[in-house]
């Protein structure tokens, strides 16, 4: 299973309820298949993760978008 897979998993399944609650465009972090906390910017998100997890725990911050924009990075040598 690839890292993360269960969060989102639980993102996707969580999506039409942020959408539905007016979260688009908000950042929601997820641990252990739960969505934790919604908040409105990507550093909100991730300050919040890191008082509550520190460095030593994994979490996930995905935005919340009706159509998701695919992000490509391509490493040149």
């Amino acid at each position: 299973m690839l890292a993360f897979q269960a969060e989102i998993d639980a993102f996707k399944k969580a999506l039409p309820k942020l959408l539905a609650d007016h979260h688009e465009g908000e950042f929601a972090v997820l641990k252990s298949s739960s969505v934790e906390r919604v908040l409105p910017t990507y550093e909100e998100a991730m300050s919040w993760a890191y008082q509550q997890y520190g460095l030593d725990e994994e979490f996930f911050v995905k935005q919340v978008l009706e159509t998701p924009q695919v992000t490509h990075f391509h490493r040149l040598r």
